[in-house]
């Protein structure tokens, strides 16, 4: 699996974590998420364990600002086969498996979003049965409800709360993923497997790269990478829709000779709100559909290419490709600033060879504090 470890990196949705943007923000200024995941690989080969921590700060109606730290564990193994020379020159095909575990923090990700609607915005317009501002005080006033020694009116139900439509959010976003995770994590056992490659095959000379495990298996990528998203989001009584758009301008090749492609992700789902109480809080369901779509093969530069007659300098098979998910989540509000979150995720399908190492169900848990 290319580009950046974990099965986060081919979870689709990108910088929108496959939700709605402001879920559990409330009336709340910020907010603080820590999730965690759960995947294996469809080949079984490899478990993906992640971490993140994400920040979302509301300084203005029109901006929003997002953090996301991930930690991750990843582990698994690598089959090989091989044609060696032996003492007498004659061919022998064998086998290697190396065992990997890796972990660490992975590449830091840094969000600006500004609601482009923000400015022709007016307030959602009642919805049928209620009253314009200003009419409830009125109608108060002339039954005399609002007078000393009168029973005061009863709380809105439940539903009434729920009518109506929300602010649309238009959102425009920019950003970096930051090189903050490694990745040039060192194998002994593939560091005398690549030196044994280049001596029977090649030349003998030494490669950046000798010893590297494979992409897959690091935390980070090794480069800054450009971001840039759109994303929309509007409340319609219970159903909360969005929809978002995220692409990723690879930063180019990093210090082991490797580049990742650019990648397109994307999310659409609705939040369904179950229930919502005086403080506001909720019991709600989710379900999305979202993908990455890799924009091409990754590129090996290291010097291994073209000196040993590994392979051909250039373009590394089988590692474009694109990757559809499906997720259903449950979130409830514990109190007015602490929530929990769970889902699970199942692809949809996936093209190229490279789709082997894709996950095949992963799970999550969330755990949100609001301030």
């Amino acid at each position: 699996m290319p580009g950046g470890g974990a099965a986060g990196g081919m979870g689709g949705g990108g910088s929108f974590g496959g939700s709605d943007m402001l879920s559990g923000l409330g009336d709340n200024r910020s907010l603080m998420n820590a999730t965690a995941d759960y995947s294996i690989s469809r080949s079984g080969k490899n478990a993906y364990r992640s971490y993140s921590v994400t920040m979302k700060y509301f300084p203005f109606k029109w901006l929003i600002l997002t953090a996301s730290v991930p930690f991750q564990s990843i582990s698994g193994f690598d089959t090989r086969w091989e044609t060696f020379t032996d003492a007498l020159g004659d061919p022998v095909l064998e086998y290697e498996e190396f065992h990997y575990n890796q972990e660490g923090m992975g590449d830091i990700t840094i969000m600006s979003w500004f609601n482009v609607a923000y400015p022709f915005l007016r307030k959602p317009a009642p919805a049928d049965g209620e009253k314009k501002p200003g009419e409830a005080k009125e109608a108060a006033a002339k039954s005399g409800k609002d007078k000393p020694g009168k029973t005061k009116p009863e709380p809105e139900k439940d539903s009434d709360k729920l009518k109506g439509y929300g602010y649309p959010m238009v959102l425009l976003g920019v950003g970096l993923k930051l090189d903050t995770g490694t990745h040039d994590e060192w194998d002994y056992q593939k560091y005398l497997y690549d030196r044994r490659l280049a001596e029977d095959k090649g030349t003998g000379e030494y490669s950046i790269s000798d010893g590297i495990i494979p992409a897959s298996y690091q935390p980070g990528t090794g480069t800054t990478d450009i971001l840039f998203g759109i994303y929309y989001q509007q409340r319609f009584r219970r159903f909360v829709p969005w929809a978002g758009l995220t692409y990723q301008y690879s930063g180019g090749e990093n210090t082991v000779g490797y580049e990742r492609s650019d990648k397109l992700m994307w999310s659409l789902g609705t939040k369904y709100i179950i229930s919502q109480d005086e403080k506001k809080r909720q019991l709600h369901v989710s379900a999305s559909l979202s993908g990455t779509n890799i924009l091409g093969d990754d590129i090996d530069h290291s010097e291994n290419t073209t000196l040993l007659g590994i392979q051909e300098k250039g373009d590394v098979p089988d590692t474009g490709g694109s990757f559809e998910f499906i997720q259903l989540g449950l979130g409830y509000d514990i109190t007015k600033y602490m929530s929990v979150s769970a889902s699970v995720k199942r692809p949809l399908g996936s093209q190229g060879s490279d789709s082997e190492n894709a996950f095949d169900h992963q799970f999550s848990v969330g755990l949100t504090f609001k301030f």
